[in-house]
């Protein structure tokens, strides 16, 4: 007799076996039939209905605390389908039982019967509403069940027997109405002993002799059955309708690359050259408490009514969803990665749509407005089918919008999600244009460094009669924030003329500088002095230096505003270009800005040369990153 069981997964959690009957709803959660005590369970936490014909189960949460079903997180009454050989955890991941249908079927198909005639007869059987205790598609109940497993009904009264019956005058409806022939015995009844307890021991041995000889007939018709019955699956409707054609992309669940992105791929996604594509925070959801940063993962609410169906909408229209998100505070441990992993999964499941979900959990490439997200979607994510920019788009909250750009809106906390668009080349809204249909905002605020603009062709120097490297003797002093271009130039320019480089962070303090400059320039050497030198003090001590020596003395002043020189320090710390370099952060930066005095020929200079920052590339993927906005402000 085929049966259903939920089987625990775990013996560790000593848990115990459930059998459901056909069409019987169970409550399965901490009670006696599991025999589950964990008080964060419910004692109702899901109701299961098994379907034997479809083997599958309907499972709908109802406890307080969610569980997953399958590779989705369920709570709040959601509804999935598990199939044969499918898991589900009655916690996030505690207690897990495996749905198993160790029966087989009870009909069989005749030789010479056509798939179409097949098909129609089973839809009509199935869709049958017998009044003498069967249900809507034609199953008996499991009252019916139980009686005819203990002998109190006669073998034609039986389940096998009524179904028998209906499947044939099915068969033989459909013969007529094709004019078909030889159909009236569509389908055989399979005996079982475990429902005829009537049978004799020598009726039994019998019957399995005559199964044995025909064991290759019935496994052919058992697989076809079972195509028929995956084709008539019951529709999901917690997962949105997809194209037949569309490739799926695997796997489902949650994946990693680097440590530093993380992908969840939620059942039934399917590739897509256009992609719409969001933010999370401030664009999907907000928070429930009303301050700014949520308290927990569970502090967050859908931000606006119109999003389930905006999206549902971008579903039917063929578009792949994709939410692309920035959470560094994984990184600095203020949130704990699987709990973000659950607020993704919760999220997906109230919108009741299928997403990719891509999670960059810190700094480098992969943190918008960089392309490492984007990239990875592109030359990973889409099961190889390549990604129309122009028919796909970004909708995302920092878009670097002014105070009251609404009245009383706050502005913008950076420009992060209107530069990673336009980094990826599409195109770009905000949520309350995109969901509720605004005019796009005027009043926003662009960065002022903008990579894209640098030419490779600019002079190097100005004027351009300026030479860089001088026949004679000479020290150079270099003038300029960190970051600016100062270190290569020197070594790409000077030190290959013979040129002695000095820099503080080598030796340590000025005083050693002071005295290898003058040591080199004894030497007969020229000497560059490879530090910020801000203001007239510092410049000072290199042009007494080179009074004392009877030599020029020459400064180089690097062209770069402070913005530029933080765009240089974020990309050599991606790039890794140069490890000799510790990072800058932005007290440097703005020390140096307020100590910095305009260097003139009155302190001594013989010359001063403006150095104007011209990009040079060992390589295609430096330039690429280089050419990006790599900060969001």
């Amino acid at each position: 007799m085929e049966s259903c069981i939920l089987r625990s997964c775990s013996p560790a959690d000593r848990l115990s076996d459930i059998c459901i009957g056909d069409r019987v709803t169970v409550m399965v959660g901490r009670n006696r039939q599991t025999q589950l005590t964990d008080t964060r369970c419910s004692r109702g936490q899901l109701e299961v209905t098994a379907y034997y014909d479809d083997r599958c189960i309907l499972v709908r949460h109802v406890g307080r605390n969610p569980c997953r079903v399958g590779s989705q997180l369920l709570h709040g009454g959601d509804i999935l389908y598990l199939c044969n050989g499918e898991k589900l955890c009655l916690l996030y991941e505690s207690y897990c039982y495996a749905v198993t249908f160790p029966g087989r079927s009870v009909v069989k198909q005749l030789p010479g019967m056509s798939d179409e005639t097949e098909r129609d007869a089973v839809i009509k059987v199935q869709g049958h509403d017998s009044k003498n205790g069967s249900n809507v598609r034609g199953q008996p109940t499991e009252h019916h069940v139980r009686r005819a497993a203990l002998g109190k009904s006669s073998p034609d009264s039986s389940f096998e027997g009524k179904y028998k019956r209906q499947v044939e005058k099915a068969a033989q409806s459909v013969a007529a109405k094709n004019d078909a022939r030889g159909i009236a015995d569509f389908f055989k009844v399979v005996p079982s002993s475990a429902k005829r307890r009537a049978d004799t021991p020598d009726e039994i041995q019998r019957s399995k002799r005559s199964r044995a000889n025909s064991s290759d007939e019935e496994e052919a018709a058992e697989e076809k059955l079972q195509q028929m019955r995956r084709s008539l699956k019951p529709h999901d409707s917690t997962r949105e309708p997809t194209t037949a054609d569309a490739p799926q992309c695997q796997p489902s669940g949650w994946t990693e690359r680097d440590g530093k992105l993380h992908v969840y791929t939620s059942p039934g996604v399917t590739a897509s050259p256009k992609i719409a594509a969001f933010d999370i925070d401030g664009t999907i959801v907000t928070t429930r408490s009303g301050r700014v940063f949520p308290v927990d993962t569970d502090d967050w609410r859908l931000l606006l009514a119109e999003i389930p169906g905006r999206l549902k909408q971008l579903r039917r229209d063929a578009y792949k969803l994709v939410f692309i998100t920035n959470q560094k505070g994984i990184q600095t441990g203020k949130v704990r990665l699987a709990d973000f992993k659950r607020k993704v999964e919760r999220i997906v499941a109230k919108l009741q749509v299928c997403v990719q979900v891509l999670v960059s959990t810190g700094s480098g490439v992969y943190r918008k407005p960089m392309l490492g997200m984007w990239r990875h979607l592109c030359e990973r994510g889409n099961d190889g089918v390549p990604v129309d920019a122009a028919a796909s788009f970004y909708v995302g909250d920092a878009a670097g919008r002014e105070a009251n750009w609404a009245p009383k809106r706050k502005k913008d906390f950076s420009c992060g999600d209107r530069l990673f668009a336009l980094n990826a080349g599409i195109r770009f809204y905000t949520p309350e244009e995109f969901f509720l249909g605004q005019k796009a905002c005027t009043l926003y605020r662009m960065p002022t460094f903008d990579p894209r603009m640098l030419k490779a062709s600019a002079p190097l120097v100005d004027p351009p009669t300026a030479v860089v490297a001088a026949s004679t003797r000479e020290v150079v002093v270099c003038v300029g924030l960190p970051a600016s271009g100062k270190s290569f130039f020197v070594k790409k320019w000077l030190i290959p003329r013979g040129y002695v480089r000095v820099n503080r962070d080598l030796l340590g303090s000025w005083q050693k500088c002071v005295v290898r400059c003058q040591r080199e320039l004894a030497d007969g050497r020229s000497v560059v002095v490879d530090n910020t030198n801000p203001d007239a003090e510092s410049r000072a001590r290199y042009v007494e230096c080179a009074r004392q020596a009877r030599v020029a003395c020459r400064c180089f002043l690097f062209d770069v505003s402070i913005e530029h020189a933080r765009h240089n320090n974020d990309f050599r710390l991606l790039s890794g270009t140069d490890g000799a370099h510790v990072p800058v952060n932005d007290m440097v930066l703005n020390s140096h800005r307020a100590r910095y005095q305009q260097p003139t020929l009155a302190e001594g200079f013989t010359e001063i040369v403006k150095v104007n920052f011209v990009p040079d590339f060992t390589c295609e993927a430096d330039e690429r990153l280089y050419r990006q906005y790599i900060l969001s402000k």
